[in-house]
């Protein structure tokens, strides 16, 4: 039976045990969470842990070092691969992470490196692969605010070069590639997105109807002189498509359809939605004149959603030249994990905090949030919709923006409150 064997030796008031995993039985054992601290409290025997502490490898080489006051780990932690090399490097107070956070392999290669404060992570957070930079984010309080902008301006670089499946001129291509652009952005599927033949022909069928008809409409009853075949084509395409007019190139219309904020669409905004659907997997994009048509409605795409929102402007940092500071905001909470939404019940919390500005807690009060000139739920278009727009939008460089959408409930009965942070460059 495997053992821990404490040895006193010269070490001074360092404990070393060897790194086998305690017995069942052994006096070494986790209590439930310390009324004080709410912190799993190490015990030696009966009494909380005190001290220095040091675990060795079975090859004799130190394992962890770390000190412990009233059995919770305080002051610097470290551990060690068995060859000796660091493995991590961190600062506890009272049994939370506090402080410098860092991570390597047995090569050396580091692998994270992280800030803490109080048990959450407060500040940087980057991670490495290959012992390479791959991704780095912003955290306040333990609150993502989103990757860093160069990563998101190199991804966005990345797609507006993508090579796109399917059917289609190079136009046709940059359509999807900006509405792939949209769709990274607001965390939904974009990556294997794909031009349809069939859904190219039945928009630009719809695109030739409107300018025929001189008009916008996604019922067409009327054919303006088509042959039966393409009518056939139009009827399906108006109603399965955005429409747009005076759009000279498809990523310009995808732009309008994002924008959705004239007093005709604010109160759906379901052009944007229908371009953020998860389960898209296929676009078709059409043109005749000055009219134009992008297939929105498929739903071809297999599996489920597991975001708990999709919201525009998203989480995290966003090109100022993808918003406006007069767009309305949108948020779209997860039909699979939420309740039914009741308006009333609803309270939406936008906070700005201005490019250089210290992040304070105190600034985050009911008062202090921004006064909202729209708010409806739309209930149309795949799910209900939070649509609103807050007064004194600034999109200055740096400028963030923490939101707060309170009065949800999960379908299991609890309370939930959506939380997120947008950062604009």
């Amino acid at each position: 039976m495997a053992r821990s064997i404490c040895l006193i030796v010269a070490f001074g008031a360092f404990t070393v045990v060897l790194a086998e995993p305690p017995a069942k039985d052994s006096p070494e054992k986790r209590v439930s969470q310390s009324e004080v601290s709410q912190v799993p409290v190490v015990l030696d025997g009966d009494k909380p842990r005190q001290g220095p502490r040091i675990e060795l490898h079975s090859n004799g080489t130190p394992k962890v070092r770390a000190n412990y006051r009233n059995g919770l780990l305080n002051g610097p932690y470290l551990e060690y691969a068995a060859n000796g090399r660091n493995s991590v490097k961190a600062q506890y107070t009272d049994g939370r992470l506090h402080g410098e956070f860092t991570q390597w392999t047995e090569k050396g290669e580091m692998v994270r490196a992280a800030r803490y404060s109080n048990g959450k992570l407060h500040g940087t957070e980057q991670k490495y692969v290959n012992g390479k930079l791959d991704g780095e984010w912003s955290w306040w309080d333990g609150e993502l605010i989103g990757p860093s902008a160069s990563s998101i301006k190199a991804r966005l670089a990345s797609i507006a070069k993508a090579d796109v499946k399917g059917p289609g001129s190079e136009g046709h291509k940059n359509g999807v590639r900006r509405l792939m652009m949209y769709r990274f952005l607001c965390g939904v599927p974009y990556e294997d997105l794909e031009l349809d033949e069939k859904m190219n022909a039945e928009a630009e069928a719809a695109s030739i109807a409107c300018e025929k008809l001189r008009t916008l409409t996604h019922r067409i009853t009327e054919n303006p002189g088509l042959p039966a075949d393409v009518f056939e084509m139009a009827k399906r395409g108006a109603g399965n498509s955005n429409l747009a007019v005076r759009q000279k190139e498809f990523a310009a219309a995808v732009d309008g359809y994002m924008e959705d904020s004239d007093r005709f669409n604010i109160s759906h905004v379901g052009h944007r939605r229908w371009c953020l659907n998860p389960s898209m997997l296929k676009v078709g994009f059409g043109k005749s004149g000055e009219f134009s048509a992008m297939w929105t409605r498929d739903k071809s795409r297999t599996g489920d959603f597991q975001s708990p929102m999709i919201a525009h402007p998203p989480r995290g940092p966003i090109p100022r030249d993808m918003f406006a500071k007069e767009y309305a905001w949108s948020i779209t909470p997860n039909p699979q994990r939420f309740a039914t939404i009741v308006k009333s019940k609803v309270n939406i919390l936008i906070w700005r905090i201005a490019p250089t500005a210290k992040i304070d807690p105190q600034a985050f009060s009911d008062k202090n949030a921004l006064p909202l000139d729209f708010f409806i739920l739309n209930a149309d278009f795949g799910g209900p919709c939070l649509i609103f727009r807050p007064t004194g939008v600034t999109l200055d460089a740096g400028t963030k923006y923490r939101v707060e959408v309170r009065g949800l409930t999960t379908k299991d009965g609890k309370s939930e409150t959506l939380k997120y942070w947008v950062e604009f460059y």
